[in-house]
């Protein structure tokens, strides 16, 4: 975990080289996290790592500080709520002295970021504490967690998407790719569109960006050789959306030709379902 963490950490855990003292800790003196980034626990995967727990103990002890009469947990919750549902009385835990509340957030962080157990908002909201709640910057945090600054920045743009976009990507019918696409474009009406359009439809990043591209609302998009009309620019824009796919008009009034485009049988069938009504 040292090596992932970066140059950083042992300036805010001194006591991380040394492992900490081990000992077994009685459940009912153990708290949560208070930094933890991670706001969701799956019932399932709890359910199931209690079942392993009962039945080949715990492998790795987790990690805490002394708070009080009480221990605050700093790397292991998952470990440490599943043994509590396992129904043991006590856990090995190795005590970590002198613990600040930014190492804490750090390690529960790069913890859940090594077992890709956050969605990509709890990644970026993370992220947002450090910087917000300790006052250091996208390039200490970089530092700290072992990525690049674009990373943090890229990961930080999530967290202007509208609630509803955020929601899906909690959820995984958004990937951080797709968001990465749909931060840029400011119609926010058009950018749910998209988002609901992608998660609907399963369309793979490469599909999103051309789509995002074409359905540009008039003007926004690159010139064309030919002129086009308003009006058929709008009714590109608002097919586009309608197919989740590439669509051009050629033409005038009164002749033309409707170009849709696909990239794979399966999209082709979607499109046939659409326009088919089925």
């Amino acid at each position: 975990m040292r090596r992932v963490l970066g140059k950083g950490l042992d300036a805010l855990i001194p006591g991380i080289e040394g492992e900490g003292e081990l000992l077994y800790i009685p459940v009912d003196r153990i708290v949560p996290n208070p930094y933890q980034p991670r706001k969701k626990f799956s019932d399932e995967e709890l359910v199931a790592l209690s079942k392993s727990i009962k039945h080949d103990g715990i492998l790795q002890p987790i990690l805490v500080r002394k708070k009080g009469e009480k221990y605050e947990v700093i790397a292991g919750e998952r470990r440490f709520r599943a043994s509590k549902m396992a129904g043991l009385k006590s856990i090995p835990a190795r005590v970590i002295e002198n613990v600040s509340p930014e190492g804490m957030l750090v390690m529960s962080l790069v913890e859940n970021l090594q077992r890709e157990d956050l969605s990509p908002i709890e990644e970026a909201e993370g992220y947002r504490s450090l910087i917000d709640k300790f006052n250091i910057t996208q390039e200490k945090v970089a530092e700290l967690v072992g990525k690049s600054r674009p990373a943090i920045t890229n990961s930080l743009r999530l967290l202007s998407l509208p609630d509803e976009v955020k929601d899906m990507l909690e959820k995984g019918t958004l990937s951080a790719g797709h968001a990465r696409v749909l931060v840029p474009i400011k119609d926010k009406k058009r950018l749910i569109r998209l988002a609901r359009l992608t998660a609907r439809r399963g369309l793979s990043v490469e599909r999103l960006t051309i789509l995002a591209e074409y359905s540009k609302p008039k003007g926004k998009r690159r010139a064309k050789k030919q002129h086009k009309s308003p009006e058929i620019l709008e009714l590109e824009h608002d097919i586009t959306i309608q197919l989740g796919t590439k669509v051009t008009i050629s033409g005038n009034k009164n002749k033309g030709k409707i170009t849709i485009s696909y990239f794979s049988e399966e999209e082709m069938e979607a499109i046939l379902d659409i326009l088919y009504g089925r």
